[in-house]
Formats: structure tokens, sequence, C-alpha cells
């Protein structure tokens, strides 16, 4: 049996062996087809990629031989990134593909990430996809489909290397933590064909069981080794890191600091800007306002959108916006790019603003303004309980007249000096909470308010993370 919860907002994830079988790979592509049906999409070619997780491998056979009996031909395109599935559907004239990931999570997890017309489906496509699962085909199978290899990974970098030829031969300093994801065939050989002669990669041997850390960049504890590597090296560098599928990425200053995610979008913006006056900005509902603040003060448009790369992507199309944006490290260009996320490209712009620039990476995030603002905390919750919670948390500050809530997310709180909010993950067994205040008072005085809210549903052990 396939634990419902793995159907999630903006993909299908969990852990293996315990969530779902590899095996079970196959009763959700017949999911995936009878969906495809019910919207009169023909699948006649599917795009699929797939992580290096220990389980990937045996996840495609399962999920590729379903597809291929009922006629699809595979496009297989390997052990890639995400950002390749996409730029695949983007650049050939197929359509439609899957990707077999679970992105940031621990190696025990997988999942799949689907996109039909170049778009990622979440929210009730998803849903209806878990639905259709056990519908029996009335179609008689046909003719099997084949499997085409295809190598998407040489003219993505090639790709890369095209777009970006004005940055060959950068001199500065850089280290790349492939995290031992898809990244690791990526960036060595971008490394070599941009002629970056101080630049260098750490964990950039794939391995699915991540031995060195977890594979979210954003997380500060995960990024030791590479902080380690800036304070050794002989002159200034930044450091960027990767997911486990290189769809986030993440960046240290030279002090080896890490940039919050929100920030880093603020430098990011200014720049989209100065090329786009008047340009919408994308960001999910866990920015600071020091984003909001720099979007306007630069002439741009901001606009606030659930998490979730699937909710930013389809914000973006339905405004127009140019650039959108996470605090989890996904970054999404469509000034000059398809406006899918992609930590590599986004690595690319960031280098490409400090090559313009005459600033180094410390200095330009020194002149983003900030509160106090804290990291993103996450507290475990069971799957059961989120919804629950989040509600509950509504009823508490619905009484307080003096406060505005915003619901698109969770709930998020803002005072006359302080925001706070509690969202669900859609990724993880846990709730998200992140608080910003004018004054270190004032971020307390939040702070205490949402443990309040939550006190009669978690155990004061768990709140007690929120110090």
């Amino acid at each position: 049996m396939i634990n419902p919860t793995i159907f999630r907002k903006y993909d299908i994830r969990g852990v293996v062996n315990t969530d779902f079988k590899p095996e079970d790979a196959a009763l959700i592509a017949l999911g995936i087809i009878n969906y495809a049906k019910e919207l009169d999409i023909t699948l006649k070619t599917l795009v699929v990629g797939r992580d290096a997780r220990t389980h990937s491998a045996e996840i495609f056979k399962h999920f590729t031989t379903t597809c291929r009996n009922h006629g699809i031909t595979i496009i297989d395109i390997g052990i890639v990134t995400t950002p390749i599935l996409y730029f695949t559907l983007h650049t050939t004239p197929y359509a439609h593909g899957v990707m077999i990931t679970a992105s940031h999570n621990p190696s025990e997890y997988n999942g799949f990430k689907i996109c039909f017309n170049k778009k990622s489906l979440h929210g009730p496509a998803i849903e209806r996809i878990k639905d259709l699962i056990e519908i029996k085909e009335s179609q008689p199978l046909v003719t099997a489909g084949n499997l085409i290899s295809y190598d998407a990974l040489s003219y993505y970098i090639d790709s890369l290397a095209s777009d970006f030829a004005h940055l060959s031969n950068y001199t500065s300093a850089l280290i790349f933590d492939c995290n031992s994801g898809p990244a690791s065939l990526v960036i060595p050989r971008l490394i070599k064909k941009l002629q970056w002669k101080n630049a260098s990669t750490i964990h950039d041997t794939l391995d699915g069981n991540f031995p060195h850390q977890k594979p979210d960049p954003t997380v500060e504890k995960n990024g030791q080794i590479l902080k380690s590597h800036i304070h050794a090296a002989a002159s200034p560098t930044i450091g960027i890191g990767f997911d486990g599928d290189a769809d986030r990425m993440a960046s240290r200053t030279e002090n080896g600091d890490l940039i919050s995610g929100d920030i880093l979008l603020a430098l990011l913006a200014k720049n989209v800007l100065s090329h786009f006056p008047n340009a919408r900005i994308v960001f999910d509902i866990k920015s600071s306002s020091a984003l909001h603040k720099t979007i306007i003060a630069h002439s741009g448009t901001p606009i606030m959108a659930p998490t979730g790369h699937s909710n930013i992507k389809s914000c973006m199309a339905q405004n127009r916006a140019l650039l959108g944006g996470e605090l989890s490290g996904h970054y999404f260009f469509a000034d000059k790019s398809y406006g899918y996320d992609d930590g590599i490209y986004a690595a690319l712009r960031l280098i490409e603003l400090l090559h313009e620039s005459q600033f180094n990476l410390l200095e330009l995030v020194n002149q983003i303004p900030t509160n106090n603002c804290t990291p993103e905390f996450r507290l475990p919750c069971n799957e059961e309980d989120k919804e629950k919670i989040i509600s509950h948390v509504a009823s508490f500050f619905e009484k307080d007249k003096s406060t505005k809530i915003t619901t698109i997310d969770g709930v998020r709180v803002e005072t006359h000096d302080s925001w706070g909010l509690v969202r669900a993950s859609n990724t993880e067994p846990m709730i998200s909470l992140r608080f910003e205040g004018d004054c270190k008072s004032s971020l307390e005085n939040i702070k205490k308010s949402m443990q309040e809210a939550l006190s009669p549903l978690m155990p004061a052990e768990i709140l007690n993370e929120l110090r």
C-alpha cells in the first residue's frame, strides 16, 4: 500500500521501502498515464531523468517499463540535475517529462517531479494522480514504446558555456560543493569549458548515500566543510553549494557566511531591475521584508506567493514576472532564460553579477538593509497534524484585531513592527516557522506570541527550539 501522504502539493515524495516500494513506481506511472488521458494529452513520448540516489535506477526501471507497456516511448536522459529535465523540455520537441528525485531530502527519500506541456504539475493535479492510480486501463495494450537514450547533459553544458562565454577566464576564486549529486556531472566540465583557473570543487563524485552531509546547502550545518575550505583558501574565495538535484543553490561570502536565500534574491533582483525597470519580482511568503523593500527601492513590483517551485513558476507566468525566488534557494530567471529553477544557472548569474560589479560578494550583501530576522525553523510534526496546527494558529490570531493575517500558505501574522509565519512543510513531516522584527524586542514578542499559539498542540521541548 502506498502511503497517501507522499502525494504532496508540488511533487510525489516519500521514504523508499517505508512509504512506497520501488515497484510501486509502476502504479504511479499508471496514475500519470490516466491523468494525461483525462486531460486529453496524448503521451507518445516522455522524457525521464533521475538523480544519483541508490534506488533511483530501480524506480526508473519499474516506472518506464509500465510507460512503455502502454505504448509510450521513453527519452532516457540518464542521471542528471532536475533543471536538465526542464532544459530538455524547452529545447526539444518533447513537452512532457518526469524526474525521479527527492531533491534536498536525505538519502532514504525519493520521488517524482512531473511536467506536462513544459509546466510542473502541483496541487490538485498531484491529488488527482493519486486518485487515478488504481483505475484499470480500459484500452488494450498497444505496441511497446521504445527506450531512447539522449545526451541532454552535454547539450545543457554546451548551452551554459555559450550563454556565459563572457565569463571565460574568470579569475576570482570559487569553490563549488557538488554535494555528491548530479551537479558533480556538470560543474567540473563547465569549469574546464570556461577555463576558470581559480575554481575548484568538493564532493564531486556521485554518491546517492550523501556520505558527507545532507544534500541541502541552505542549512548552516550542511555547509561546514565548504566553509572550512573557504577559510583555508589562499585568497578571498566565495562558496557555492547545490542540493541533491541542483535545482537549489546556496552561496557563502568570502568570510564563509551563508547568505540567506531571500537576501541573495535581493541582490539578483537589483541586477535584473537595473536592466528591466519596473519588472515584477516574485518571492515566497517566508521572505524577509528586506527583499520587499529592495525591490521597491529599485523600481520593481514585489509579488508574494506561496512557497513551492511550482507555485513560484505559476505566479511568475500569471504576472509575467522576470525573476522569482524562495528562501530555500530556488531561483527562477525569465529575463534571459526559460523561467524554471536551476541552481547552476543561478550560480552563473551570481558570478556574472560579481564580474560586472566593483564590489565583492560580502560588500554586496552588506548593501542590503536587514531587520532582525531569524533563519527558518523546522519543527517535527506528524503529517496528519499539520493542518490542525495551522488552523489552530489562524484561529488564535484572528482574535487580535491589531494583526494582519495572510493565509495563502500557512499563517503569516503581521504587526506594526514584526511578522511571524507558520506553515506546513510540503517535503517533510515538519512545520516551518520564521520571524522578523524591527528590533530585538519586537522579534521576541512575535516569537512568544507564536509559541503561545502553538503550545496546546506541540510539546514544550520542541517549541523551545524557537529560542
